[in-house]
């Protein structure tokens, strides 16, 4: 009977202590320190107030943690803590039509004039229509410039916002070349509401967030903020600001979704999982592979950025940044939320938001991103001072500009020599400059001057505003230049 008893203790013994190996080799998958401390650095370089970040492997939770504040009153930011996900925002757009394609409600290769018959997209090549196949690919040839600025277009109902569209040139043929652009996506959301019969957010609330169980998940903002709706921060003049840019409700489609980091965990099981979620699905599994293999123009799905390791997706709006990422192998996936968005260093310094999302699954994965190890960190450097000090040169010139030609009659002397080399300086300064910068700003950010204050504030307001009164300055000037040339055919050109 001893011998019994002794076994029986023993076996329960090396089950208890087998049991505690293996709970403590699943907590050992991620290192926590490591992340907290990769985390806190790159919020410290990056100037970010406050990040939630969800991980899972497979459709297991592996972690989820609130860092920082989330807005002026000192509240801390947690796993539920709701933040606007940007282009994020347009993986869910495309789960919504992938759905209506399973119930036979819409076709992939059907004309976009089929569901929005007032909807005409003219293509230079004259080749083909618009399919909805391609406004998933960002294929459509709507460029985007027309993308960034519909951000612009005011309290209006989406229904309107996209019947504006009508008679849209298309920047390239139908089909050729890949062009991000939202508004690709707020048709489809359109498209959504006129095929299922419920707004866009009567959609997407009862056919993916319930379903996912995403409690602090909300397409109206309204609803965000009386749950906790983290505040966004921008740099206006290198300080950290709390900003509330106007949300526009037609852009929710592409760009304006709101969840929460722990919520975005139960997103991306659903997707690594092949549609389903616990014990709901989705999607089928051959339709989530759909969403996430790449056009033929460019690795871009339906939503999702691919490439042979991951899908992936960034969002930002004009104060938050989101990442989404899924190792297509190991079935890691991974939600970084931030309630910050400064464009202007992002665009001089690199994506520096994204690079610390891909070295955090980079290092719970062990190195299967980037066998090497991870990127190596990026810091904000001092943009900010040498802008203000060239605004405030720019300003002081202006100033004494503006006091020069009304307080003090210019005298010339010299050979006409001089007199030209100072107008043509003149030009230069006054003309040149100032519209060089108003011209070629928007072409090469390929945005609209109004988004770009929406994105830029602070510096690009001043350089907006510092051209447009250097222009009038120098109109002026030209006038009283006009002047005493014709004084000086009077009276030679010495006094």
């Amino acid at each position: 009977m001893k011998i019994i008893i002794v076994s029986l203790l023993v076996v329960m013994y090396l089950i208890t202590h087998c049991s505690i190996l293996e709970a403590n080799a699943s907590n050992q998958t991620i290192d926590e320190k490591k992340i907290d401390i990769m985390v806190e650095q790159g919020m410290r370089d990056c100037n970010i107030p406050g990040l939630s970040l969800g991980i899972v492997k497979g459709d297991k939770l592996v972690y989820l943690k609130g860092y920082g504040t989330a807005d002026n009153s000192g509240r801390l930011v947690t796993p539920q803590t709701p933040f606007i996900l940007g282009s994020v925002s347009k993986s869910f757009t495309a789960l919504a039509i992938m759905q209506l394609v399973e119930q036979g409600k819409i076709e992939l290769d059907t004309d976009v004039q089929h569901y929005l018959p007032w909807l005409r997209l003219d293509d230079p090549g004259g080749v083909r229509q618009v399919t909805v196949r391609d406004l998933l690919n960002q294929t459509s040839g709507i460029s985007t410039y027309e993308g960034r600025e519909i951000l612009n277009a005011g309290n209006q109902s989406l229904e309107k916002v996209v019947r504006e569209q009508s008679n849209l040139m298309l920047a390239k043929p139908v089909g050729t070349t890949f062009q991000y652009s939202n508004t690709n996506y707020i048709i489809l959301g359109e498209i959504v509401q006129r095929v299922s019969g419920f707004s866009y957010e009567q959609y997407i609330e009862e056919h993916i967030f319930i379903p996912l169980d995403m409690k602090n998940s909300f397409s109206v903002r309204l609803e965000a903020l009386r749950n906790g709706l983290a505040s966004g921060y921008q740099s206006v003049f290198g300080r950290m600001t709390s900003t509330n840019p106007r949300f526009q409700q037609a852009n929710v489609p592409a760009g304006y979704l709101i969840s929460s980091a722990e919520d975005m965990t139960h997103y991306l099981v659903a997707q690594i999982s092949g549609g389903k979620y616990q014990n709901t699905s989705l999607l089928s599994l051959e339709g989530m592979r759909e969403m996430h293999q790449r056009s033929a123009v460019f690795p871009y799905g339906m939503g999702w950025f691919t490439d042979p390791q991951m899908i992936s997706h960034g969002g930002d709006t004009e104060n938050f940044h989101s990442d989404v990422i899924i190792l297509i192998e190991s079935g890691w996936g991974l939600v970084v939320l931030m309630n910050t968005n400064d464009a202007l260093k992002t665009k001089l310094y690199g994506n520096v938001y994204q690079q610390l999302s891909y070295n955090l699954i980079n290092l719970v994965s062990d190195g299967e991103l980037f066998y090497w190890g991870t990127l190596a960190p990026t810091k904000f450097g001092d943009i900010d001072l040498y802008i203000n000090i060239l605004i405030i040169v720019v300003v002081l010139w202006i100033l004494w500009s503006i006091y020069s030609p009304t307080n003090r009659k210019p005298r010339f002397k010299g050979t006409s020599v001089g007199f030209i080399l100072i107008t043509l300086a003149n030009i230069f300064i006054y003309f040149v400059i100032p519209l060089v910068v108003l011209l070629q700003v928007p072409r090469r950010l390929m945005a609209p001057w109004r988004t770009i204050l929406n994105y830029v504030p602070g510096a690009g307001h001043a350089l907006l505003f510092l051209p447009i009164t250097l222009l009038l300055i120098g109109l002026i000037k030209m006038l009283l230049r006009v002047r005493q040339i014709r004084g000086f055919i009077h009276r030679g050109w010495t006094e």
